[in-house]
């Protein structure tokens, strides 16, 4: 017990000088709750300029992005499992419906969207045809929910 007590000293003494003696509150790394509730992005175009519409987006940490994921996870064991999608593991990531379900589960809500000309009203169809039609958007949706630390808690001012 005393080597045990000493290992842990050692690591405790590591670690304090590792974080500049502050010890890290656990809560800084809570990233459940932005990802339940949502936060705004704003998709680029192909130059890596704003479009001008917002997103309210889930983050993978939410319980409904939680299941997607799952699901997501399965279809494709299956299929690679099944040999349904022909591809070898070497190929390139073969989007399925899962992919698409999983950037829908995602949205809240969005502003300002236009399609044709038109503002695009928020609905489950719309959101489906919209990471349907233009897998530019799916991937930067995709790429941003799963980053947790989009999702991180704000820095509380001391």
């Amino acid at each position: 017990m005393k080597r045990f007590s000493s290992l842990v000293s050692q690591a405790e003494k590591h670690q304090t000088e590792k974080t500049g003696g502050l010890m890290k509150d656990l809560k800084s790394l809570d990233t459940v709750y932005l990802a339940e509730e949502g936060i705004p992005f704003k998709p680029l175009d192909f130059d890596g300029n704003e479009i001008g519409c917002t997103f309210f987006l889930r983050g993978i940490d939410s319980r409904q992005l939680a299941r997607a994921q799952d699901r997501k996870t399965r279809e494709y064991s299956k299929n690679v499992f099944a040999g349904a999608t022909g591809r070898k593991p070497e190929d390139d990531f073969v989007t399925t419906d899962a992919d698409i379900q999983f950037c829908c589960e995602a949205f809240l809500s969005w502003k300002e969207v236009i399609w044709d000309g038109k503002e695009l009203a928020y609905t489950s169809e719309n959101v489906r045809m919209l990471m349907t039609q233009v897998p530019f958007l799916r991937e930067q949706v995709s790429r941003f929910v799963a980053e947790r630390k989009n999702f991180k808690p704000p820095v509380p001012n001391k």
